[in-house]
């Protein structure tokens, strides 16, 4: 096969199983065929993008076992981000450890897309772009009392201090919650809490919430804006950052699963983006604002993924394995292909109360 430029892509198979795996559980198969090394591949990204190019050809020969597909329904039904539930889905994928995001993450420790407004522009330079971003949607609001709904490592809490008189900020994750607030203890207007966003209590002037979203599960999308609404004063903004899937790509996304989904972020569920208007419309909090940045997620990704690389023995010196090292390979890149492929996106939605 080949790329757009002409370059050969290879698709090296060791084991025949790959070919009844992707037939039966679909890209769930081939990815899991990929972490156990039985295929390779000089061009992952590439063979990935040419996979989304096809979907509707290779649909047709994927994915035909509706009782593997019955079982991956099952397991993410028991998935379902009850408060109970949602603290071991976000300790599957973030309590790995803090040393191993540090390894490739940017100085800022922030894992959430950056934006890239040249072509000079760093990872870590992208990431306070992005910070920049969403503070800009607050320069004519009150700014007494701020709520961050998933603190990660404290990058964006660790930005915006010396811009808002109070900031409470939340995680699930034990891992971000031992690093965030040592970070905190330092800035005196910053306080970190290990709390479920619907334990919450208070009212906020400002809330911010990047890349969270993700993890909240479709069962949940009205209990969030409700929390949302409920926790803003009157008049009070929100900004969302969330990864989106396609409009017309949405109903088949949700009633099936998928790799990243069954093996990377058990539980979560990507909104489209007149699904995230809806349900926030109809918790009285209006879209005031939207912008999307896509390719920079993809140029992010691909920035994580040549640093993932470069620090691959130090990667194994934790305790990780091979297969541990080719599944987030797989996930990185193919993460970045759908944004290439304009399959996924991602979106700052400013919200307010109505």
């Amino acid at each position: 096969m080949k790329k757009s430029n002409n370059k050969q892509i290879i698709f090296e198979i060791f084991d025949w199983s790959v070919i009844s795996n992707m037939a039966t559980q679909g890209d769930v198969g081939l990815a899991k065929d990929y972490r156990d090394g039985k295929w390779i591949t000089n061009d992952l990204k590439n063979l990935i993008i040419f996979a989304i190019n096809n979907e509707n050809a290779l649909s047709e020969v994927m994915f035909s076992n509706s009782f593997f597909t019955y079982l991956l329904k099952l397991q993410y039904f028991f998935k379902k981000n009850s408060i109970k539930q949602a603290k071991r889905n976000i300790a599957d994928h973030y309590d790995i450890s803090n040393d191993f995001y540090k390894i490739w993450l940017d100085n800022t420790m922030t894992y959430s897309s950056g934006i890239y407004d040249t072509k000079n522009t760093t990872l870590e330079q992208a990431q306070l772009n992005k910070y920049q971003k969403i503070l800009n949607n607050f320069e004519d609001s009150k700014k007494e009392k701020v709520l961050e709904i998933g603190c990660g490592w404290g990058g964006f809490f660790s930005y915006a201090s010396n811009f808002f008189k109070e900031i409470d900020s939340i995680t699930i994750s034990k891992e971000q919650f031992n690093y965030s607030s040592s970070i905190s203890r330092k800035i005196d207007n910053v306080n970190v809490d290990y709390i479920d966003y619907r334990d919450v209590e208070g009212k906020y002037d400002l809330i911010v919430s990047i890349e969270m979203f993700e993890a909240v599960g479709q069962g949940y999308w009205n209990t969030y804006f409700k929390k949302v609404n409920d926790l803003l004063v009157k008049g009070g903004k929100a900004v969302i950052q969330t990864i989106t899937i396609r409009d017309d790509l949405f109903d088949n996304y949700s009633s099936n699963t998928d790799a990243i989904r069954s093996l990377i972020f058990p539980g979560g569920m990507l909104p489209s983006p007149s699904k995230f208007i809806r349900y926030a419309q109809n918790n009285d909090l209006k879209v005031i604002n939207k912008i999307s940045f896509g390719k920079s997620y993809s140029k992010t990704l691909d920035e994580w993924h040549k640093r993932f690389k470069e620090n691959i023995n130090i990667i194994k010196n934790q305790s990780l394995d091979d297969r541990f090292i080719r599944l987030w390979e797989y996930y990185l890149l193919s993460c970045s292909a759908g944004f290439e492929s304009n399959r996924t996106d991602v979106y700052q939605f400013t919200l307010e109360k109505e």
